[in-house]
């Protein structure tokens, strides 16, 4: 710091350590009669330029922050919250969080609608920044743009509504087909609660979200046939706005990507000849158009 000042007066340098996996918890335990974590040495000192990186790897993202699922997480962040807190420190806590479903990136992690709360949880902790670790390596089908406009006006507004969000989303990035596009959307919203609620469906980093007991014929079939809806609602502006109707056909093929690659994964015997390449021909052109070049991290499928 003294050399910071005296080379290069006026700038600041901020020291992060992680806590991450292994050293996750804080030295920290909890004190019934203040009702708050307290240091587990008597005497320490925390400076003003020393921050924490917190990365709660092992949440469950479809649940908030302060559900009984995430109580570890939670009670993590609050023992690094009160031990800054303790030296007068409410603003030195910075978070590595994730929104990346690592093991199957062609069905989206399930995490609509909770960021918002999570955010807000780690604010109220004295968290001062957040990295929200997506999809780096690939695009990604099925609402990964919904996601990115949600995400990023939570991040910034955590007490905004997610369904108003949504809602006003939908409307302008799928134009006529905006209704359909709706259904499509509750529809695989209520699949998935159903999943969560019959299957042990998770919003784990770590979870296959495209595992086949997740996905009968039928549904993937029906998810298709509603894409098709949607395609049908753009015949409105097909012969007035050419242009307009050409990027929004492209926005709702591309939500027809995951069920297309699921039943090639999974029940390419059920395929007619005639669907196989019409399915194929949109799969490999889209998966192109819009760089999903990998199924899962790192994998680097092509």
């Amino acid at each position: 710091d003294k050399w910071l000042a005296d080379n290069y007066p006026g700038r600041e340098i901020k020291y992060l350590f992680f806590a991450y996996q292994t050293s996750a918890e804080p030295p920290a335990r909890w004190d019934e009669a203040q009702n708050k974590y307290v240091p587990v040495w008597s005497e320490f000192e925390v400076y003003e330029s020393v921050n924490v990186m917190y990365c709660p790897i092992e949440a469950e993202f479809s649940k908030p922050f302060s559900s009984i699922e995430n109580a570890t997480q939670y009670n993590q962040l609050r023992g690094w919250s009160d031990l800054f807190a303790s030296q007068g420190r409410t603003d030195n806590i910075v978070i590595w969080t994730y929104s990346i479903p690592a093991y199957s990136y062609m069905a989206p992690q399930n995490n609509f609608g909770v960021y918002a709360e999570h955010y807000k949880t780690m604010a109220d902790m004295g968290v001062n920044y957040v990295m929200d670790q997506g999809v780096y390596d690939s695009s990604t089908p099925m609402f990964e743009a919904l996601k990115i406009y949600t995400q990023c006006k939570t991040m910034y507004r955590s007490d905004l509504d997610f369904n108003v969000l949504v809602e006003d989303f939908i409307a302008h990035y799928y134009g006529p087909a905006a209704e359909g596009m709706t259904n499509f959307y509750n529809f695989f919203r209520s699949y998935y609660k159903y999943l969560e609620n019959n299957k042990a469906f998770s919003g784990g980093l770590f979870f296959d979200t495209t595992l086949k007991d997740f996905w009968p014929y039928e549904v993937l079939q029906d998810m298709y046939q509603m894409v098709e809806v949607c395609i049908g609602q753009l015949d409105v502006i097909k012969e007035s706005d050419p242009e307009r109707y050409q990027q929004l056909y492209d926005r709702v093929r591309r939500e027809q990507i995951t069920p297309i690659y699921l039943m090639f994964e999974h029940y390419m015997n059920l395929l007619t000849q005639e669907q196989k390449e019409t399915y194929w021909k949109d799969l490999s052109y889209y998966s192109a158009k819009f760089e999903i070049t990998n199924r899962r991290e790192g994998d680097n499928a092509g």
